[in-house]
């Protein structure tokens, strides 16, 4: 919805180039416009709330909204409307309620005639005692300095009804002021010491990557390098505000999770906490973030400054722990030469897992698929990867085991995408879908995530989502997964923002990985000779290594294979080759022999060793 413009424009100097170019980024603009409303703001959430603590978080509110969703502005002349809109619907979420403070009208005490003395408190308290309706414009013309035509507009009042409650305001403040010509915006704000402006100033110019201003900010204002965010749960939720702010995330926080270097680099100089944790549930420190989302250089940063490299987060996990189960063997060595205590290296042991056959020749060859435990499949987008684990999914239904879809509905897709692939795939009817919406609340996520763990069986399959922004969640379910009977396929971001883990130190039992180049060949499935598995026997695993050294483009062609899950797109019924008769084609090839003639495949129907399965 819009809002209307009339009146607006006289309020600010902003014009509407300077707001679309906000729209698209761009960080003058985006502080040009903090700067000219910040007093607008400030006062109208001083006038709402009555309290300037609250309405400093009300203002740092509206600011980071702002820069999540000015590009939903469509006039972009109304951006005063549009912010004072915000502004009362942060004021009515905001649910700390300030007492009501009356100016003294009884004899006063010896601490009551100091306080009294101080003319600039008296007017504060004073003020504060009015109604929400009468405090509004007086804040926004004491404070904020607009006439009452402008107060008018922004309150969305005829300018007589401004009037008349500015009088009846006045009235009721005469008892506590004498003069009532005294009161400027210096008695109204508390002072430069409790000042919002710079915090929120600060903040919103981290947000949008402006260095410049940060460290201008902090050069003269030195203690707000170990600021903190403030908004609470359902806020975040509904102005999707980083997680981290739950309980207050800092600066260097912030700088570290955008992976920000040259901010980290700004921040940690001027004298940043590299040891300061969010205060939310979480808990993560910025190191431990850096970890998570594989930035060496800020862990290299944050580690030559001290950062402590056994805090932990979350269920315990210290940033070592993550490294591990991600497989970030770079990461790992920097960590343990730290001083990290390896307490993830019996987290997971590597044991002996028998592989079981799936008939896919790709993944039978280089990434045998262990019986039970994990195995990864890093998707990159556009190879064909839901095909293959729709393809996996069938094959285990087919094998009479149960599989189960959960963890996070992964970006771009919907959950009617996903319906979409298992109709498709005719698995419709036999998949259990353990998935909450995109939309959905956090605590609705993680609970049909749990809830898709709970009910599978024993030896089924397990396919997990673990989609960006949650990676820690499945990270924590990893070790109850690994203890199951069955097999457990996570399937990273489709985004493909995480690495595939290495074979050290990684949970991981096997790792499937795509190929570009068998794409732009239109062979399918592009599993590529780069995955791999600690599953399956010796042979097998000496046979797949000569074949990446041995590679020829007969041998690759070979590796191409009909799915079931495709009969319906590419009218070629499914293959399914056992892996003796693999071993043997591959063995042949590799001696310069020929896969044609290899009538003894099973075709349209799983070979019995499979089905044993």
């Amino acid at each position: 919805m819009g809002y209307p413009d009339r009146g607006w424009k006289a309020l600010t100097v902003v014009d509407a180039l300077t707001v679309r170019a906000a729209q698209a980024g761009d960080q003058t603009a985006i502080a040009a416009i903090v700067d000219d409303f910040m007093p607008t703001v400030l006062g109208a959430a001083y006038g709402l709330c009555g309290n300037w603590e609250t309405a400093s978080d009300i203002a740092q509110e509206t600011f980071a909204t702002m820069l999540v969703r000015i590009g939903d502005l469509r006039e972009p002349d109304a951006i005063a409307g549009w912010l004072m809109a915000v502004v009362r619907s942060s004021a009515r979420r905001e649910r700390r309620t300030p007492p009501l403070v009356v100016p003294d009208r009884q004899p006063l005490g010896p601490e009551d005639v100091v306080v009294a003395r101080d003319s600039a408190r008296r007017i504060r308290l004073a003020v504060e005692s009015l109604a929400p309706d009468l405090r509004l414009p007086m804040a926004l013309h004491y404070f904020a300095g607009h006439s009452l035509p402008d107060i008018g507009a922004l309150c969305e009042l005829p300018v007589s009804t401004v009037k008349k409650r500015m009088r009846v305001a006045r009235a009721q403040l005469r008892e506590g002021i004498d003069d009532m010509t005294s009161i400027t915006a210096d008695h109204l704000s508390p002072g430069p010491r409790y000042d919002p402006s710079d915090v929120i100033r600060m903040f919103t110019a981290m947000r949008s990557g402006d260095v410049h201003r940060v460290t201008a900010i902090l050069d003269a204002r030195p203690e707000l390098v170990d600021a903190r965010e403030h908004w609470s749960r359902a806020d975040s939720f509904a102005h999707r505000l980083p997680l981290a702010t739950l309980g207050g995330g800092t600066p260097l926080l912030r700088a570290v999770e955008r992976g920000d270097a040259r901010m980290v680099r700004a921040l940690l100089v001027r004298g940043a906490n590299p040891n300061g944790a969010c205060a939310c549930d979480a808990g993560e420190t910025p190191l431990w973030v850096a970890v998570a989302q594989h930035e060496v250089g800020i862990v290299d940063e944050l580690i030559a400054r001290g950062a402590d490299p056994n805090t932990v987060a979350l269920a315990g996990l210290s940033a070592l722990d993550v490294a591990l189960t991600r497989g970030y063997a770079d990461l790992v060595a920097r960590l343990l030469q730290a001083g990290a205590t390896p307490s993830s290296a019996t987290r997971f042991p590597d044991v002996a897992v028998p592989s079981l056959a799936t008939g896919i020749k790709t993944i039978d060859l280089w990434c045998p698929m262990p019986e039970r435990g994990l195995v990864h499949l890093n998707p990159g987008f556009g190879l064909g990867a839901m095909v293959v684990v729709a393809e996996l999914s069938l094959r285990a239904v087919m094998s009479g085991r149960q599989v189960v879809w959960t963890g996070f509905v992964p970006a771009p897709t919907d959950l009617g995408d996903l319906h979409h692939v298992l109709a498709q795939s005719g698995l419709i009817d036999t998949v259990t879908v353990a998935l909450a919406p995109p939309t959905a609340s956090r605590v609705a996520e993680l609970g049909a995530f749990d809830h898709g763990i709970r009910i599978a069986d024993a030896n089924g399959l397990v396919v997990v989502f673990a989609e960006s922004g949650r990676l820690v969640a499945a990270d924590e379910r990893l070790a109850a997964l690994a203890a199951r009977d069955g097999v457990t396929l996570v399937v990273g971001p489709l985004d493909g923002s995480l690495e595939p883990p290495r074979p050290n130190g990684s949970p991981y039992l096997a790792s499937i990985v795509f190929d570009a180049d068998r794409m732009k060949k239109q062979r399918f499935p592009t599993v590529s000779s780069a995955s791999w598995s600690k599953a399956g026997d010796p042979e097998m695993s000496a046979l797949a290594q000569r074949a990446r050294v041995g590679m020829t483009d007969e041998l690759d062609e070979y590796l191409s294979q009909a799915f079931y899950v495709a009969h319906h797109v590419t009218g070629q019924p499914g293959e399914s080759v056992p892996v003796s008769e693999l071993r043997q084609q591959v063995a042949g090839l590799l001696m310069g022999g020929s896969a044609r003639g290899a009538d003894s495949r099973a075709v349209g129907k799983l070979p019995h060793d499979v089905a044993e399965q």
